[in-house]
């Protein structure tokens, strides 16, 4: 998914992000495909880095309830390459 240089950087950032939320398990297809997006989407390093703070600190969250409840989910990102 590569953009054009005008593509405005929320757009970048709001697909990724949604790619990003749609992984859930550790599949190796979608996380090199969220790793090809990010090489492919450089000049929109800073927005993708900024999906990616918040979606860490936002499972963080979610892992420390779980784990709270007794229940310890699995969740991956990909690692940033931007």
């Amino acid at each position: 998914m590569s953009y054009p240089q005008e593509e405005h950087p929320a757009s970048v950032a709001e697909d990724y992000q949604e790619a990003l939320e749609g992984l859930t398990m550790n599949s190796r297809f979608e996380i090199n495909n969220l790793t090809l997006i990010a090489r492919e989407n450089t000049e929109h390093a800073h927005a993708i880095s900024e999906i990616v703070q918040n979606h860490i600190k936002k499972v963080g969250l979610q892992q420390n309830r779980e784990r709270s409840k007794g229940r310890v989910g699995l969740v991956c990102l990909p690692a940033p390459t931007v």
